[in-house]
């Protein structure tokens, strides 16, 4: 496993992911097509779910020619909305952010959420390093897009986003890439 951390700065405009470089055998598909999900405020992919995705993304033939990346992405300032405004707002907050996140990935992409803070972010055929950082940037302003209505209050939110990427034909152990990509993460909270 390789283990891949940046850390969220002012970024040049990146074109839209369907325009960095072509992902063999991964067609852009519409997002109006259906994604299995828990429901819950936010909709997203339970821990389960996500590592049946993440042995089925191992197991995939691209995978002898792309990288399997796993993103964790930490929402800052969940706490103090949880303390100020209660569990109602920080679910309002978190609901959006993974609306945004979601809308930044292909139709082949997970989002999940995970614990009460964060995301992990599974993209299980990328064609080279250029695409992860480029895939990294999307998610970090996608986070950052403007401030956040919830019952009239206005809430600006911020992350830093850490990945953990298995190399072309490489062997991937589930937990583990989890393990590696909360790592990041955390590489990248202690430098803030």
């Amino acid at each position: 496993l390789h283990v891949l951390a940046v850390r969220d700065a002012p970024v040049a405009p990146v074109p839209p992911i369907a325009h960095v470089s072509p992902l063999a055998q991964v067609p852009e598909q519409p997002r109006t097509a259906a994604r299995p999900s828990t429901g819950g405020v936010t909709g997203l992919t339970s821990r389960s779910l996500l590592l049946d995705r993440l042995n089925v993304a191992a197991a995939r033939p691209e995978r002898q020619t792309h990288f399997l990346v796993m993103f964790f992405v930490d929402v800052d300032g969940t706490a103090k909305v949880l303390t100020k405004y209660g569990r109602r707002s920080l679910e309002g907050v978190l609901s959006t952010t993974a609306n945004r996140l979601r809308a930044t990935l292909r139709i082949d992409d997970t989002v999940a959420r995970f614990g009460d803070h964060g995301f992990v972010v599974l993209c299980p055929v990328v064609a080279n390093s250029a695409d992860v950082v480029a895939i990294r940037q999307r998610l970090a302003r996608a986070i950052a897009d403007g401030p956040i209505m919830v019952d009239g209050r206005k809430f600006k939110v911020a992350g830093s986003v850490g990945a953990a990427l298995v190399g072309p034909g490489e062997a991937c152990d589930p937990e583990a890439l989890l393990g590696r990509a909360d790592e990041a993460m955390g590489v990248e909270t202690a430098r803030t």
